[in-house]
């Protein structure tokens, strides 16, 4: 091995931004377990070829393995089959097909794999570039890799693998059972071994460079179709931190500030980036940014000084060259998740698929609606978004003004650049979705709940993926499940006849929910709701077909958290009033004792502040006992003003305004509800 500083590596240590250090492109990389006699592989794989790997070229590697069962004998197993059985060892692979991405950060199906999967894992960068690069003789293929800090080295135990793929493997007839004959980036050996080469990250700014050489199978490889992947991945953790290919665009968008953040009502917040052209030759270039946020917000981008509300502006980026874009998005006063994402394309090279940025920004929002951004269960497209329409229903039938939308996944980034203050309630869309958790999703809700967070969870399968052993669950998910949920499980199927949910009359929150059919949302055979049975603490919320002892749902609460769970998709409830019922009923539940029915219901405007004292957000909970103008606003103890909305015309009810307190200095400050008619006043305080 030996160090090199390349000129990239100028270039690149150009794109730190003032929040965010020196990074490099992240590629995703998956791995993929599959065969030529798999049924489910047949059903699965051109779905995930056309919408993963067709749609993102340029932006994810792919490698994909050939077990040896089911039988018969698949050819492109039998070529490398101890190594193959290597790497089915090393992630504990049971069935195919089977995906993982990114190393053990996500294991899945095929079907599971979304876009947003997709896009997420790339805005989060590396601290390393892997570059590759080929040579041949014609008999020989000498392979170097060149593993750039790009930004502050990672700290752990590592190893580079470099795997040897056919890009595109067709028979004229299928060589296995299933029908399939075309076979992308197929598997034929690890360099130099599965086991990899011991890597140290070296100083930023520096590399390390590794070399290889071995010998190409003209027998029996097209081997104009030979590439090599390579990957560091950390043993521990089982992450890889990124990957390479001598193929990769020299050109892409990469983020310098953090992609998730929080902001008040009419504040400006910008999102950077940094464009990059390392080729040694100008390129053309389109610059396209989608935005998707409530009707009273607005957003440019600023490129070489120029701002544009346009979609879409072509530009040139010169040789060797990084140029900066802002984003800058104003929010109104309607509460929300605002999702942006920039696309970056080659006008010279359209067989490259876009370079995607995608950010979020949270503003005002208590109550937060969550979909599972992994794929539903048949493979059929889409995620737990197709009916996120059924809880966005049920929260405006509650009353609920300050409501936001978004994903998994953007809710773990959320929660790690702490953009959630003032989320005090999640509602976890998740379907028939698989897998139903990932572990850091778990952590992140452990930490929420146990700060008094209140979840709603529903979905068919949740049980069985969480505890069958055909499904995804952890040992840190089956925890949850048992000390948070509060359920236990009990079978995939509940036992027939278990299509109504008839909801338990002595529970003291259900008990007046009414009753509904259950749908066979899905089709008639994809038909899984749960069997589950409430733990200590936890209470009986329906029943299928009024049996007491065949339960469906539950509700757990602590002295901290409150949870309701269904172990059906809310999709699946057949009559949309007891839809919107389930989803008032547990809302009204989950702010029960932060504000008081008394409160609510109060002939006169009422006003109170929770938390209070706050740290970094505050919500205002207020009841307007007819409709106003309203106008909220915070004075510290000298009468100085820190803070207004002006909120307009406001409906008579509850409301639910959320309050960024992050700059104000600790101390006491006075909260002003001013309206037309009178005035109400709260005094709050600011803790360090």
């Amino acid at each position: 091995m030996k160090r090199t500083v390349p000129f990239f590596i100028l270039i690149a240590s150009l794109i730190a931004g003032s929040d965010v250090s020196a990074q490099a492109v992240k590629y995703v990389l998956f791995e993929h377990w599959t065969g030529a006699s798999c049924p489910p592989c047949a059903a699965q794989n051109p779905g995930f070829q056309n919408d993963i790997l067709g749609q993102n070229l340029g932006s994810v590697h792919h490698i994909a393995y050939h077990t040896e069962w089911p039988p018969p004998a698949d050819p492109m197993n039998v070529y490398n089959a101890a190594e193959v059985a290597s790497r089915v060892n090393y992630y504990g692979v049971t069935s195919v097909p089977t995906i993982q991405m990114t190393g053990k950060l996500w294991k899945g199906q095929p079907a599971g794999v979304t876009q947003s999967l997709v896009n997420n894992e790339i805005v989060k960068n590396s601290p390393i570039r892997v570059a590759v690069t080929e040579t041949s003789d014609g008999t020989d293929r000498n392979v170097k890799v060149v593993v750039h800090s790009i930004g502050t080295p990672p700290v752990g135990t590592f190893v580079l693998r470099v795997a040897v793929v056919e890009r595109e493997i067709i028979y004229g007839s299928p060589p296995g059972t299933n029908g399939e004959k075309e076979f992308p980036n197929v598997f034929r050996k690890m360099l130099p071994n599965t086991t990899g080469e011991a890597y140290t990250p070296a100083a930023m700014g520096d590399s390390v460079t590794f070399n290889f050489t071995y010998t190409l199978d003209q027998g029996t490889w097209d081997t104009t179709q030979i590439y090599s992947v390579a990957f560091v991945q950390e043993e521990i953790s089982g992450e890889v931190i990124n990957s390479g290919t001598a193929s990769d665009p020299d050109w892409g968008i990469i983020s310098t500030t953090s992609h998730v953040a929080q902001t008040s009502p009419g504040n400006l917040s910008t999102f950077s980036a940094s464009l990059f052209n390392s080729d040694n030759a100008s390129g053309n270039y389109r610059i396209h940014f989608t935005k998707n946020h409530p009707v009273d917000w607005s957003a440019e981008f600023t490129f070489n000084s120029t701002a544009y509300i346009a979609d879409s502006v072509d530009v040139v980026l010169a040789a060797n060259s990084t140029e900066s874009i802002n984003f800058n998005i104003t929010t109104g006063i309607t509460s929300g998740v605002g999702d942006y994402l920039a696309t970056l394309t080659s006008l010279d090279d359209p067989t490259l698929d876009p370079k995607v940025f995608e950010f979020h920004l949270v503003s005002g929002v208590s109550d937060l609606i969550v979909n599972n951004a992994a794929g539903i269960g048949d493979g059929s497209g889409g995620d737990a978004s197709n009916w996120e329409s059924d809880y966005e229903n049920g929260l405006i039938y509650a009353g609920s003004s300050t409501y936001g939308i978004t994903d998994h996944l953007v809710l773990v980034q959320a929660f790690k650049q702490n953009a959630l203050g003032g989320v005090r309630n999640i509602y976890l869309n998740i379907g028939w979705t698989f897998p139903s958790f990932n572990d850091e999703l778990i952590a992140e809700l452990t930490t929420f709940l146990d700060a008094g967070g209140r979840l709603f969870v529903a979905g068919q399968d949740i049980g069985w993926d969480v505890w069958d052993v055909d499904g995804y669950g952890t040992p840190a998910q089956k925890t949850f499940y048992t000390n948070y949920m509060g359920a236990n499980y009990i079978d995939d199927i509940a036992t027939v006849p278990n299509d109504s949910m008839v909801f338990n009359s002595g529970d003291a929150i259900f008990g007046t929910t009414g009753n509904s059919d259950i749908l066979k949302y899905y089709g008639t055979s994809p038909y899984y709701p749960d069997q589950i049975e409430p733990l200590v603490g936890a209470q009986t919320i329906y029943y299928y077909n009024s049996d007491t002892n065949n339960i469906g749902g539950v509700r757990h609460e602590s002295g901290l958290f409150r949870v309701v769970y269904l172990g059906v998709g809310l999709e699946m409830v057949g009559d949309v009033n007891i839809r919107n019922e389930i989803i008032k009923t547990s809302y009204d539940w989950f702010w029960d004792g932060v504000i008081s029915a008394p409160e609510w219901n109060a002939s006169e405007s009422t006003v109170k502040v929770f938390p209070n004292p706050f740290g970094t957000s505050t919500n205002v909970m207020f009841n307007l006992k007819e409709r106003t103008e309203l106008i909220i606003s915070l004075h510290d103890i000298t009468g100085r003003q820190v803070y207004q909305v002006n909120k307009g015309i406001v409906n008579k009810g509850r409301h639910i305004e959320a309050i960024d307190g992050s700059g104000f200095p600790a101390g006491v400050y006075f909260l002003r509800l001013a309206m037309p008619d009178g005035v109400m006043n709260e005094k709050v305080i600011v803790t360090r």
